[in-house]
């Protein structure tokens, strides 16, 4: 178990991994590793024998996963930060007015700011065309409206309606609407 965690420390070393990365990486394997020894240790007492030797094969088979994802994460990570560096360089190359700022910061991190900015500008841009929308939508609603005016005016010019109080059957009051025509 200590082989497995020292070659993993020394696959996560030789890489060039995030201090971050790296730790969570060795305390996965140490809880991982903690996790199978426990198990091994309580089954000792219930189980027989083959199963306790088929428990102790799994637990060096999971450090031997873990040492392999350790080494596939190492090169993924550095294959992403040798191709940002390179884009970052590009750019540095382009805009020297930058080389302050960007300089000296991993590339990894300028990747994460500018997606972050990017999503900023999408999510206000989101917002703008909701407000062009609804304001054409409002603009639309008071030109139907201010079209339909000249009707509503001239149909009330030419009839005036008013409100009569009638006597129903079994002494209800009911309301009407008597059209009176002229003026």
């Amino acid at each position: 178990a200590s082989a497995a965690s020292e070659s993993l420390a020394s696959a996560l070393a030789s890489a060039a991994v995030p201090p971050e990365l790296m730790a969570w990486a060795q305390g996965a394997s140490e809880d991982l590793r903690d996790w199978a020894s426990d198990m091994a240790d309580s089954a000792a007492e219930l189980l027989p024998t083959e199963i306790r030797s088929a428990l102790v094969d799994a637990r060096a088979h999971v450090a031997q996963l873990t040492v392999a994802l350790a080494g596939k994460v190492s090169v993924a990570s550095a294959a992403l930060r040798g191709a940002l560096a390179a884009a970052v360089a590009d750019f540095l190359e382009q805009h020297p007015e930058h080389r302050a700022i960007l300089a000296d910061r991993d590339p990894v991190a300028v990747l994460v700011v500018l997606v972050g900015f990017a999503m900023v500008a999408l999510a206000d841009c989101y917002l703008c065309c909701k407000l062009v929308w609804r304001f054409s939508l409002w603009v639309a609603k008071v030109l139907m409206t201010a079209s339909s005016a000249p009707c509503a005016i001239c149909r009330r010019c030419s009839v005036r309606r008013s409100t009569k109080k009638v006597l129903a059957p079994h002494g209800a009051t009911m309301t009407t609407r008597v059209a009176v025509a002229g003026g």
